[in-house]
């Protein structure tokens, strides 16, 4: 997917308001999670890849959160790759060979080496299609938690769906993280 066609489809994240009022939240709380913000000016990034270039030159993204996904204002280059976003103590950064990757973010990864979790996406635009994907699918089809009746087998399509659309199974830890 282009970089262009998942910004264009984040508004299809966005849930119904009758389905936001059965779950007792605005629609403009949880939408404003899917909204990328224009910038005035274009985002000036010496050296950055073009993925990031073209995701972040004319957009903050700061809003988005998605699959415990959360987009940064600014990338910024790290001695892996480009970082664009985080999840919990997780960096995602896109490395010089074009592979999404995360990163430990925290002291103790010292311990182990350079931090290195996994691969999430064979490049930039995969791994932006798997997680625009999964989020759909969990925000309109699949929700739950863990323990309920019929959430591993709802799930369990969903992570093969974005390991596939990710690069294969090489990316299925990352996806299995995530949603399940």
């Amino acid at each position: 997917m282009k970089i262009e066609f998942f910004l264009d489809y984040l508004p299809w994240l966005h849930v119904p308001r009758s389905v936001c009022t059965a779950w007792d939240v605005t629609p403009e709380d949880r939408n404003q999670r899917f909204t990328a913000k224009k910038r005035d000016q274009p985002l000036v990034l010496e050296n950055a890849p073009a993925p990031i270039m073209e995701l972040y030159e004319w957009h903050d993204l700061s809003n988005i959160s998605m699959l415990w996904t959360i987009f940064m204002e600014r990338p910024y280059e790290t001695p892996h790759g480009w970082c664009f976003s985080y999840m919990s103590e997780v960096l995602l950064v896109l490395a010089p060979e074009g592979q999404v990757r995360g990163y430990i973010e925290h002291p103790i990864r010292a311990i182990h080496g350079d931090g290195y979790l996994g691969p999430a996406g064979k490049d930039m635009e995969s791994y932006l299609e798997a997680l625009l994907c999964g989020q759909m699918t969990v925000s309109h089809f699949a929700r739950g938690l863990g323990d309920e009746p019929g959430f591993m087998e709802k799930r369990k399509p969903i992570v093969d769906l974005c390991t596939h659309i990710a690069g294969g199974e090489d990316y299925r830890d990352f996806w299995e993280s995530v949603l399940l």
